[in-house]
């Protein structure tokens, strides 16, 4: 039944074309013009206070005796402490070691 009905249809869409002419229809077109990339240029400036720094800073001492060596070993070991903290270092933010 559906190839009959299908021959028909075809049928008298043929005897239509050939009576009257084809069928009018319009179709727009349409052309875009697509970039599948794009160019981005930027530039930027940041500016900031350090906030940390790290010295390591070494001192040594010869004498004739362990307890004299310790005191100029001291001794020097403040001066250098002292020396950071008038510049501005917290004395929480100064470590030493050995």
């Amino acid at each position: 039944m559906p190839v009959i009905g299908a021959t028909t249809f075809f049928i008298l869409l043929f005897t239509f074309t050939k009576l009257f002419g084809p069928i009018p229809f319009s179709v727009n077109s349409v052309n875009t013009t697509k970039s599948t990339t794009f160019d981005v240029t930027g530039e930027g400036k940041v500016t900031a206070a350090p906030d940390v720094a790290l010295v390591t800073v070494g001192v040594s001492a010869n004498s004739t005796t362990a307890k004299q060596a310790q005191d100029q070993m001291n001794s020097n070991i403040n001066k250098v402490s002292d020396a950071v903290k008038k510049i501005g270092v917290d004395a929480t933010d100064i470590k030493t070691t050995n």
